[in-house]
């Protein structure tokens, strides 16, 4: 391995060092060998270390909000987690069940990439999906039903083209078809492996959870040059652009429709009945409001049978 490495060799030498010691430690266990698996331990955290990864990881968070808030038809709030350096085999020992985990071959590499979801996302998502309001308890170490299989092979499709976008500014990843895997098998890698974990988690007010990207080390490692050069080109640069230009305006925005305000005294308000009129305006028109601030000047009217409002000039009408 180069001394360029993410890590240093003594590093990973560590590493496994400490779940050698680990795995002949049997007080570190309870009675049913279960282990506790410390993500924050800063010999694993990765974070500080590759600010492109960051970089990648907050262009990824970007796109995935939309996606979700589209499939599930309810607003998302994504945090970007810790990145660790872990074992498979310990990562898999703390990873909580049931889980759906999909791989994806890198096209051109000898890696997949992996994404793990967590059961809690997973009936969050298939809650919000059919129209529940969420607070349902989840049943515990059972196998996921179809239909939970279905949606997760639906996001994993979005994650993995969503991850190739944010990736494409600093390094060309192509990705296969993600394919459904069991977690105890991830890909048939050996429980020694060293992988690194991002995780993210997930709010939709109410209901959410987790769900990570895993990719072995090597892959990682292999990555490390774009990782550090920055954008490949201006022509990348401008293609980030125009995917947040892009992103921005999608955003929804409420525009309001205002008759201009008038002054009435308190006499005349509190003698108000059913059927009084409140002359509003001399004028037929209304001001286009988003939040406070005016934009246009329309007149109100109806088009396709709906109430509707023609722009007719910018800016605030006059009183």
């Amino acid at each position: 391995m180069s001394e360029e490495s993410v890590l240093s060799e003594e590093e990973l030498d560590a590493l496994r060092e400490t779940g050698d010691a680990d795995d002949g430690a049997s007080a570190t266990g309870d009675a049913n060998g279960h282990r506790a698996y410390d993500f924050r331990d800063p010999s694993r955290v990765l974070n500080g270390r590759l600010p492109g990864l960051e970089a990648v990881h907050d262009a990824f968070v970007s796109g995935m909000r939309q996606v979700l808030r589209g499939v599930l038809g309810r607003a998302v709030e994504i945090d970007v987690g810790e990145t660790a350096l872990t074992r498979l085999g310990d990562y898999q020992q703390a990873l909580p069940m049931p889980a759906s985990v999909h791989a994806a071959a890198v096209q051109g590499r000898e890696y997949a990439m992996f994404l793990v979801t967590e059961g809690t996302f997973i009936y969050a998502c298939v809650d919000a999906f059919f129209g529940g309001r969420g607070g349902a308890v989840p049943a515990e170490e059972r196998d996921l039903s179809q239909s939970e299989r279905r949606l997760t092979g639906l996001l994993a499709g979005h994650v993995f083209d969503e991850l190739k976008n944010a990736w494409s500014p600093i390094c060309a990843l192509k990705f296969g078809e993600p394919q459904f895997t069991k977690a105890s098998g991830m890909g048939g890698l050996r429980d020694d492996q060293l992988m690194v974990v991002s995780r993210f988690q997930v709010d939709m007010l109410p209901g959410g959870g987790e769900f990570h990207l895993a990719m072995p080390y090597g892959l990682l490692d292999s990555l490390r040059p774009y990782l550090t050069a920055g954008p490949r080109s201006e022509d990348a640069t401008h293609q980030w652009r125009g995917r947040l230009h892009q992103r921005v305006s999608q955003v929804e925005i409420e525009a309001r429709a205002v008759f201009p305000g008038v002054r009435v005294s308190f006499s005349d308000l509190i003698h108000l009945a059913p059927g009084d009129f409140i002359p509003m305006s001399r004028h037929n028109r209304v001001n286009v409001m988003v939040g406070d601030r005016v934009l246009y000047t329309a007149e109100p009217g109806t088009s396709n049978g709906q109430s509707a409002a023609m722009v007719v000039a910018t800016g605030e009408l006059p009183r």
